[in-house]
C-alpha cells in the first residue's frame, strides 16, 4: 500500500471514493435523506480542490485504484478520512491516520481536532481521540449528528 500527497488530477477518484463510502458505509448510521444532502458534497470540486492544495491530503492505494485518503489542515484539524467500502477494517484508516499524526509532530501541532461521523467515532476513540461534544450540522435543512473530538499529541 502506497501512500502519497494528493494531487488535483486525484480528483475525480477521491470524489467517486468519498460517495461510495458514504452511501454505502454510513447509511448504517444515516437516514436516506441525510445520507442524500451528505453526499452531495461530491460536487463541489472547488472544495476539494482547495483542500488537496491547502491541507496535508494524502491518499493510498495501488496505481489502479484509490482506496483511502485523509486531510488535516496546519492547525489540527482532521478535515476528512475516507476508506473505500470495500477495504474497510484493514488498516486503512490507521495508516493515513499515522501519516496526519506525523505531519502534526513535525509541525510541533500538540492538538489534533475533528468533526466526526456516527461511523467513523469509534475508529476515532481507538486511536485516543476523545468526545468534546455532540453537534448537530445543518446542511440544506437537515440535521446531522456527529461528534466534535479530539486528541493530545506528543
Amino acid at each position: 500500500m502506497r501512500i502519497r500527497r494528493a494531487l488535483p488530477s486525484d480528483l475525480a477518484e477521491i470524489t467517486s471514493l468519498f460517495y461510495e463510502t458514504v452511501t454505502r458505509i454510513n447509511a448504517k448510521d444515516y437516514t436516506p435523506p441525510q445520507i442524500e444532502v451528505w453526499a452531495e458534497g461530491v460536487a463541489n470540486a472547488e472544495r476539494w480542490l482547495k483542500r488537496i492544495a491547502e491541507q496535508y491530503f494524502y491518499v493510498t492505494g495501488s496505481e489502479h485504484e484509490m482506496i483511502g485518503f485523509a486531510s488535516m489542515t496546519e492547525t489540527g484539524y482532521v478535515d476528512v478520512l475516507y476508506v473505500h467500502y470495500a477495504y474497510q477494517g484493514q488498516g486503512i484508516a490507521t495508516t493515513l491516520m499515522s501519516a496526519l499524526e506525523a505531519d502534526a509532530n513535525q509541525l510541533q501541532i500538540s492538538l489534533l481536532t475533528a468533526d466526526v461521523s456516527i461511523t467513523a467515532r469509534p475508529f476515532f476513540e481507538a486511536r485516543g481521540f476523545i468526545v468534546e461534544e455532540e453537534q448537530e450540522m445543518l446542511i440544506r435543512d437537515m440535521v446531522l449528528r456527529n461528534f466534535r473530538m479530539k486528541k493530545k499529541i506528543a
